[in-house]
């Protein structure tokens, strides 16, 4: 079974790249590019890992890990940015992330937390 990951950042050109780069690693990945198409998405189908820019049109990353676990408790939760502080990482671990990346992104890294966030999902919701 493919892990689902939904990519959703404003950069078109990042979320794209990004997909492409984990559908050739045997992922079920999909980038949105706003908070709107992302809450869609994961109501019709939850997927087990959402990449999550910080900053978006239609949303500030907080208000939408909150809404997102709303909808989809399992689903974890990365945020990734460009913007990214000490508060930050803070805030969104607070309020239900389970992981922070600072962009850019190394996809090696990237990966090893998307293996390490589905595993835990995994052992809590075989």
């Amino acid at each position: 079974m493919s892990k689902k990951i939904l990519i959703v950042d404003d950069e078109d050109e990042f979320g794209s790249t990004l997909a492409e780069r984990l559908l050739i690693r045997d992922y079920d990945a999909k980038a949105v590019y706003d908070v709107e198409k992302a809450m869609i998405e994961i109501r019709q189908s939850p997927p087990d890992i959402v990449l999550l820019d910080l900053r978006m049109p239609g949303g500030f990353g907080m208000s939408t890990i909150k809404a997102i676990k709303e909808i989809s408790p399992k689903t974890k939760i990365l945020m990734i940015t460009g913007h990214g502080s000490q508060q930050n990482v803070k805030d969104a671990l607070e309020n239900g992330a389970e992981g922070f990346m600072i962009k850019p992104i190394n996809i090696e890294e990237l990966l090893d937390k998307i293996e390490t966030l589905y595993n835990q999902s995994q052992a809590i919701n075989p």
